[in-house]
Order: C-alpha cells, then sequence, then structure tokens
C-alpha cells in the first residue's frame, strides 16, 4: 500500500470515528435532518463541506457549538429549529462559509458582531422568524453577500444601510422584504441605487404608505387590472398596448398560494427602442464622415496634380525669368575674356612625335619643358 493509500484510509477512518452518531455521513457530507436535536453535535471531522442540522429541537447557537475549526464547510443548513439566542462571533469556526440557512426559526433580534468572520458569505436565509430588531452594522462585513432573504419577520423600517453609506454592500442584488411591517420606503434612495439592485428588491405585503413619489417607483397589477396601456389578466400574462419609451423597465410576476407565501416570482425585462430616431442619428453620422473622407480624397488628388502636371522652369537652354542672374561655366568666361583682349583667332595644332615602344606600341611622349616653351614662343611671336 503506499503513502496516498495509507492517508486516504487514515483520513476516512477518522471520518468514520468522527461523524456523530445520530448523524449520517456522506464523503465531505453530514447530514444531521430531523433527528430531534436539541443542541449541536460538538465534533466534526474537520474536512466537510455541507452541514445540515435541519428539523430538530435546537434553542440556542452558542459558541461552542462545534470544537473543530471547519475550515472546508460552504454550506450551514439550520432551518426548521427553535433557535433564538444567536452568540456573537458564533461563526468564527466557519471562515469560508458561503450558504447560512437560519430560515424558519424564533430570531427576534440580530446583534452587531452575529456575523463577524463570513467575508465569503454569499447567501443569507432569514425569513419566517420573529425579527424586530437589526442593529445598523449586523451585516457590516459581508461584502460578498449577494442574496438576502427577510421575508415574513415584523421588520418595521426599510434596511437602507444594506444600499447606501459606508459599510453598504457592494454585491447585494436580491433582497426580500416581503411579508413585513414596513410602512415607509426612501424612494429617492432607491431610485439612485443601480438598475440590477432595485429589479432584486421585493416589498410585496407590506403596509406601504401610498403617495405619488412610492406611486412613480411601483405599479401593482393585480390579475383582472386594467391600467392606461397595460392589463394583467386572470391567467397571470401582461399585455401592453401602444407601447412608449417610458413603458420600459422590469416586469415582475409574483406567485403566491393561499397563505399568501411567496412561491415563485418571474422577473423579465423590457426595453423600448425608438428606431426611426435612431436611424436618423446614424445616418447623419454616416453623411459627416463620408463629407470627411470625400474632403481628405479631394486635397490629396489636388497636391498630385501641382506636383506631376505643372511646367518646369529650369529646363537646358532656356535662362529662369525673375530677377536671378544666370552665371554661365568657367571655360566661357575665360574664352570670353580671351576674345575681348583680340580680334584676330589664332588656332595652333600640335602634333607631339610618337616613338614606337617595345612589342610595336605606340606610347605618347608627354609634353615636356621644351614644348611649353615652344608654344610661348609662338603665342609672343602672333601677338
Amino acid at each position: 500500500m503506499g503513502l496516498w493509500d495509507r492517508e486516504t484510509a487514515a483520513t476516512i477512518h477518522s471520518a468514520a470515528r468522527c461523524c456523530p452518531s445520530p448523524c449520517v455521513c456522506a464523503s465531505d457530507i453530514i447530514t444531521c435532518s430531523n433527528q430531534n436535536l436539541s443542541d449541536t453535535p460538538t465534533k466534526y471531522f474537520p474536512f466537510i463541506s455541507l452541514l445540515d442540522l435541519s428539523y430538530n429541537r435546537i434553542v440556542r447557537l452558542g459558541p461552542n457549538w462545534t470544537t473543530t475549526p471547519l475550515k472546508k464547510l460552504h454550506a450551514l443548513i439550520m432551518n426548521h429549529n427553535s433557535i433564538s439566542q444567536i452568540s456573537p462571533k458564533v461563526f468564527t469556526w466557519v471562515p469560508h462559509l458561503k450558504h447560512l440557512d437560519l430560515s424558519s426559526n424564533r430570531v427576534s433580534s440580530l446583534n452587531t458582531s452575529i456575523f463577524q468572520g463570513l467575508a465569503e458569505l454569499e447567501v443569507l436565509m432569514l425569513f419566517n422568524n420573529r425579527m424586530a430588531i437589526v442593529a445598523p452594522t449586523a451585516f457590516d462585513g459581508l461584502k460578498k453577500l449577494q442574496r438576502m432573504y427577510l421575508s415574513q419577520n415584523r421588520l418595521a423600517e426599510f434596511p437602507l444601510r444594506l444600499f447606501v453609506g459606508e459599510f453598504r454592500l457592494p454585491h447585494l442584488e436580491f433582497v426580500d422584504l416581503s411579508n413585513n411591517f414596513i410602512r415607509e420606503v426612501p424612494v429617492q434612495s432607491i431610485i439612485s441605487l443601480p438598475t440590477w439592485q432595485q429589479a432584486g428588491l421585493y416589498l410585496h405585503h407590506n403596509q406601504l404608505t401610498c403617495d405619488c413619489m412610492l406611486h412613480t417607483m411601483l405599479q401593482v397589477l393585480t390579475p383582472g387590472t386594467h391600467l392606461e396601456n397595460l392589463s394583467a389578466y386572470l391567467n397571470g400574462s401582461l399585455c401592453l398596448n401602444h407601447v412608449r419609451l417610458q413603458d420600459s423597465g422590469t416586469y415582475m410576476c409574483v406567485v403566491v398560494n393561499h397563505r399568501q407565501n411567496l412561491n415563485e416570482t418571474i422577473k423579465m425585462t423590457v426595453q423600448v427602442r425608438n428606431l426611426s430616431a435612431e436611424w436618423f442619428s446614424a445616418s447623419e453620422n454616416f453623411h459627416t464622415a463620408f463629407t470627411t473622407l470625400a474632403s481628405c480624397v479631394v486635397s490629396i488628388v489636388l497636391v498630385l496634380l501641382y506636383l506631376y502636371l505643372m511646367p518646369c522652369q529650369c529646363r537646358a537652354g532656356r535662362k529662369p525669368t525673375g530677377q536671378g542672374k544666370y552665371l554661365p561655366p568657367p571655360s566661357l568666361l575665360l574664352l570670353d575674356t580671351e576674345r575681348r583682349e583680340t580680334t584676330r583667332k589664332r588656332v595652333v595644332f600640335l602634333e607631339p612625335p610618337i616613338e614606337h615602344a617595345q612589342n610595336g606600341k605606340t606610347n605618347p611622349i608627354s609634353m615636356g619643358t621644351d614644348g611649353t616653351e615652344g608654344i610661348l614662343k609662338m603665342r609672343s611671336a602672333t601677338t
């Protein structure tokens, strides 16, 4: 047996020993659901990823609910118990928890440091409790929280701190506040939120004070209602007649049962566009670009015509016009000077003697001192 096999067997044997007696352990999952437990087991194997303690009689969640750090635990399910007390910093044992379900319990208040240490939590389920008081900083530190379920409680104030301020939760995209006692909603603050956060805010079945500001944000249609160009039919379908630009937005269909509990929500985003206006704007941009391109082409053609079709002013045999002076070569200047000195021309042809070199070749004899003196004498005689 190899080293890896021995370590694996030791881990499995240790897990079998650490599995609580009323629970069922399978790989990295422990389920103690519906075992009539009044307290949480304290010993678990450290590599579990899911712990299910739902449907029991647990009353209190104390700091020693586990004696083993569960650093790989991602989901903790404790719904349908009788939990009414949660100690501060109770979740420091599970720093990498992503899903926490405390729904359907008897939690009446949330203190400041209950969720401290849950920096990676993404889903928090607290619906169907008795919460009436929530500390302003109860959810501080949950920077990665995306979904929060607070429906069916006794909340009387809108938790604006979740969306605005220094301790807001930047990734919170879904908040269910339905079936509470909320009467007033900060409409201006909600309207200033991003669209994706507004679309994930649920406030139905609250005793909201209806005013003009709230009407601009919410428009509720029950089946069989006809409002302006909107019609909600009994089969749940929604019809928009004579669609306008202001009809763009998110439409949500909330389905509830006879107990007024939220069962399912369907969300649809409608975007209305004026194609004629967009086409006119696009055509204007095209005309502007075409005019600029045509101007550039004409400029290039004119430059080429100027460079290749204009006549050259400095051709051979013609003197340039203008105030510039034409200077002849030095040889012509010398001939002109000699012409002014005398009116008679003397031309002398000298044929130097030729000597036969060796091998029958002729070599011209370079003119030495005697030849030079003879030319000078002849010239002086003629003058």
